[in-house]
C-alpha cells in the first residue's frame, strides 16, 4: 500500500499507463493480503481484520486503474467522510426528537472549542 501511495503523490492528475498498472496491481495485493489476515484472525476467532466499506472502493478504484489512469489521490473525498463519520458520533448521542438541534449546537461548541485553542497556542 504505501508504494502504492507514494506512486500516487508523486504522479500526476493523469498517470502513466505503467503507473495505474503497478498502482492497481498493488491495490490488488493489499486487499488479498487485508482478506488474508481478516481469515486467520475468523479461524482464531478473533474479531479484527473487518472489511470496511472503504475495501469495496479501493477494489472498484483498483480494477478500474488501468483502463481510466485517473489518479485517485486527486479525486478520494476521504475528507469528506471523516467529517460524516464526526457528524455522526455526535448525532448518535442525541435524542431523535431533537437531534438536529442538538446537532448543530453540539458542532458549533466543538468549533468554538477549537478555534479557541488554536487562539490561545498561537
Amino acid at each position: 500500500m504505501q508504494e502504492a501511495i507514494s506512486i500516487t503523490d508523486s504522479a500526476d492528475l493523469i498517470l502513466k499507463p505503467d503507473e495505474a498498472k503497478r498502482t492497481s496491481e498493488l491495490l490488488i495485493d493489499h486487499l488479498r493480503h487485508w482478506q488474508g489476515l481478516r481469515q486467520m484472525s475468523m479461524d482464531a476467532n478473533v474479531k479484527r481484520w473487518r472489511f470496511r466499506p472503504k475495501h469495496h472502493y479501493i477494489e472498484h478504484t483498483a480494477l478500474s486503474l488501468p483502463r481510466v489512469r485517473l489518479n485517485p489521490r486527486c479525486t478520494a473525498c476521504f475528507q469528506d467522510e471523516s467529517f460524516l463519520g464526526a457528524i455522526r458520533q455526535i448525532a448518535i448521542r442525541c435524542n431523535a426528537n431533537n437531534v438536529l438541534l442538538r446537532l448543530f449546537q453540539r458542532v458549533l461548541l466543538n468549533l468554538g472549542q477549537r478555534w479557541h485553542e488554536t487562539r490561545q497556542s498561537s
